[in-house]
C-alpha cells in the first residue's frame, strides 16, 4: 500500500467516524488544535498526510482506538470497517437480525468464499 492510498483510507475512516458522532469538520479541527476545518477536509480527502501526534489526537477526539483508523494486516478491510460502522448504528434487535442473516448466508455456497481464510482476531 502506497502513502497516497494509506492517506485516502485513513481519511475516509476519520470522516466516517466523525459523521457517526455527528461532529462537524470545524468541531474536529478545534479539538485537534487546527484553526479551521480546511485541514480536516484535506485529511478526509486523502490529500494531506497526518503526523503521528495528530493521528493520536484525532483518534482521541473521535473516541476510537488509533488502530481503527490505521489499516494493516491485523485490522479490518475498508469494506469490513464500513459494514461494522453500519451495524454499530443498529439497536439490539437490528444487530440480532443482521447476525442471523449473516449466519444463514454463510451456509449458502454462492455467498461463501471458495477458500477458508480464517477469521481475524481484532483487538480494541
Amino acid at each position: 500500500m502506497n502513502k497516497k492510498e494509506l492517506s485516502r483510507i485513513v481519511g475516509q475512516r476519520i470522516k466516517t467516524r466523525r459523521k457517526e458522532l455527528g461532529m462537524s469538520q470545524t468541531d474536529l479541527a478545534l479539538k485537534c488544535g487546527y484553526r479551521n476545518k480546511s485541514t480536516i477536509h484535506l485529511i478526509e480527502n486523502g490529500t494531506n498526510g497526518i503526523p503521528n501526534a495528530k493521528l493520536e489526537q484525532l483518534a482521541t477526539a473521535l473516541q476510537t482506538p488509533l488502530a481503527h483508523l490505521l489499516p494493516n494486516i491485523n485490522t479490518l478491510t475498508e469494506y469490513e470497517f464500513q459494514l461494522l460502522s453500519a451495524v454499530s448504528k443498529l439497536n439490539a434487535n437490528g444487530k440480532e437480525f443482521i447476525l442471523q442473516m449473516a449466519t444463514d448466508a454463510a451456509e449458502i455456497p454462492k455467498y461463501t468464499k471458495k477458500e477458508n481464510t480464517g477469521i481475524r482476531q481484532l483487538s480494541a
